[in-house]
């Protein structure tokens, strides 16, 4: 089982992170036709490729002009701060200046919010797909679905038998 909150899938390479000193969150950021700060695409990666050491390998937006990023451990101390900058746009005034700070898709951001505040979220995520081909996604109330026990619970049923 991976350790809540400290161990993260690559989302290029698809290994475990198991250091957050050895991972990055990355992401896009822009404008939108208002002059607006956008913020998108985020991601969890490893800073460098476990198989080679070949530095950024793992970071899927590197040659993106609009790329930003930061290291994965100084983001969990942060994480709630951050998070939540962004989702309060009112009390946000983006770094360039150019006005309130938006997120492209909530969606997304909800699910990269979930990965860093949730524990076993990281893990079970990876099972979702098995338990909408066997109908079990619908059965789960949104709120308690999300809850430690019910996370431990799909990692013990569809996780490999150690």
């Amino acid at each position: 089982m991976l350790e809540p909150l400290k161990h993260f899938i690559c989302d290029t390479c698809g290994r475990v992170i198991e250091d957050p000193a050895d991972g990055v969150v990355e992401w896009l950021e822009g404008t939108n036709s208002e002059g607006r700060y956008i913020a998108s695409q985020f991601r969890i990666e490893h800073r460098a490729s476990p198989m080679s050491n070949d530095l950024s390998v793992c970071m899927h937006h590197r040659h993106s002009s609009a790329d930003c990023d930061v290291d994965l451990d100084l983001y969990l101390e942060t994480a709630q701060a951050q998070l939540y900058c962004l989702l309060s746009p009112f009390s946000y005034e983006d770094p360039r200046g150019t006005g309130i700070s938006l997120i492209a898709d909530y969606y997304k951001y909800a699910e990269f919010l979930r990965r860093v505040t949730i524990p076993y979220y990281e893990e079970a995520r990876q099972y979702f797909p098995q338990m909408e081909q066997n109908g079990e996604m619908r059965e789960n109330s949104e709120i308690l679905f999300f809850s430690e026990e019910n996370l431990k619970r799909i990692i013990e049923k569809y996780g490999p038998e150690e």
